[in-house]
């Protein structure tokens, strides 16, 4: 059976010879940024409607982050050289 929670968190981890980091990035908060640019946008083009602003752009960048947040547990990178190594994956 499918499971159709989305991913909740951007884990980045970082390990290197000393040590391992691991950045946990909240993709909730990652939305609302890229809805308030999104809505940034339409109100400063609006204002200053000779300067445009990519306001599709924003809305596509939007509806991409919403497809990729329903992949659960999906690894986007891996790379390592032997002694260091970053990942990034959607839990």
């Amino acid at each position: 059976m499918w499971n159709n929670r989305p991913s909740y968190f951007l884990l980045i981890q970082i390990r290197h010879q000393k040590g391992k980091i691991i950045l946990p990035i909240p993709l909730f908060v990652v939305e609302d940024v890229l809805t308030g640019l999104k809505d940034l946008a339409v109100v400063w083009g609006r204002l200053f409607p000779y300067i445009k602003l990519p306001g599709l752009f924003s809305t596509i960048c939007l509806e991409l982050f919403r497809e990729l947040r329903r992949f659960k547990n999906w690894q986007l990178v891996d790379i390592s050289d032997g002694k260091n190594q970053v990942s990034i994956k959607l839990y």
